[in-house]
């Protein structure tokens, strides 16, 4: 592994290194870096990181490093899962991957177009990973899979592990899971999520005022205004 390079420290050093990073880059691929104009916003970039030694971000070239090597590792996980298949395999060719697992990637696998039952056994996998915890993401992540595969009563038992697990329920992740209560037209499934959103406090959208009233309607006719507020 390359070490980094030590960051200059005045003003001026930075500008020439923020150059010079910048027309390396170009260099070395021309095809994506081709005008003037490019290279002119890279180095403003570069000089809006800030002055401040104290809160000097990490240099430019160890951001890109690590922007390559997340999408790589994303790019390989889901290359395993989009087999379709899950078993011991599976599991030990995700270990020899050599991936630090975090919910920053994990968010981003869950939201690739791969089968929701290898998504969900992926999921459950990954509590079995040593420093790795799911959090409001990679639940929201999983749960909206699950959603749009029409799997409502895994969506329901993930929803509710996710409580039990005091993982965060955002007005968000309520939100979305009304929401596919919704497509389902599942009344029941509607109705408690509102009941929790109505808890949080949240200022709910229109489209979950939509919702509600659609369902009422369906539910009290002539009466649904009256029961919009329960």
């Amino acid at each position: 592994m390359h070490q980094l390079e030590q960051w200059p420290r005045s003003p001026s050093c930075r500008r020439l290194a923020h150059q010079h990073v910048a027309l390396s880059i170009a260099e070395r691929d021309p095809a994506k870096i081709s005008s003037e104009k490019t290279l002119a916003n890279i180095e403003k970039a570069f000089s809006e990181m800030g002055s401040d030694d104290s809160t000097r971000p990490l240099p430019p070239r160890y951001v890109l490093h690590q922007f390559f090597e997340q999408t790589r590792s994303i790019a390989s996980v889901a290359e395993l899962l989009s087999k379709g298949v899950w078993n011991s395999e599976v599991q030990i060719a995700l270990k020899s991957l050599g991936i630090r697992y975090d919910p920053p990637l994990v968010t981003q696998v869950l939201r690739l177009d791969i089968p929701r039952d290898v998504a969900l056994s992926f999921f459950q996998w990954l509590k079995g990973v040593r420093q790795f915890k799911h959090n409001e993401y990679t639940y929201g992540a999983m749960l909206n899979a699950l959603g749009r595969a029409g799997h409502f009563h895994e969506m329901q038992k993930l929803f509710d592990e996710m409580e039990a697990d005091a993982c965060l329920v955002t007005p968000v992740t309520l939100s979305n899971v009304m929401l596919w209560y919704s497509k389902a037209k599942d009344e029941k499934g509607i109705t408690a999520h509102w009941r929790l959103l109505r808890q949080t406090g949240a200022k709910l959208s229109t489209a979950i005022y939509a919702v509600y009233i659609e369902h009422l309607l369906r539910g009290f006719g002539n009466n649904a205004v009256g029961a919009l507020g329960s």
